[in-house]
């Protein structure tokens, strides 16, 4: 007899894609804007679009760990950037 698998959803999983494009497009951010953005502006809308899905899943009673988890790594990678920056300015 197979055991099932307790975090098995009945439901398939939501296109997060779809889901981003639709709320950039509502943000009126497009395709063309995006591929000018730098890698602190693409972290910055990482950060942004992760809070207001932690909004949506806490609001749907969802957990939103992996929304937060994705903010801290951006936020890290950000620090990062910022940090090479600086040492870049110090040894001009």
């Amino acid at each position: 007899m197979q055991m099932s698998d307790p975090y098995e959803t009945r439901r398939p999983w939501p296109n997060w894609a779809a889901i981003q494009k639709e709320t950039l497009g509502n943000l009126g951010f497009t395709d063309q804007w995006e591929a000018k953005m730098t890698r602190k502006q693409e972290l910055e809308r990482i950060i942004f679009l992760n809070q207001q899905l932690i909004v949506m899943l806490e609001a749907e009673g969802k957990p939103a760990d992996i929304a937060r988890e994705t903010i801290r790594q951006a936020r890290r990678e950000m620090w990062a950037l910022e940090s090479q920056s600086a040492l870049k300015c110090v040894n001009w």
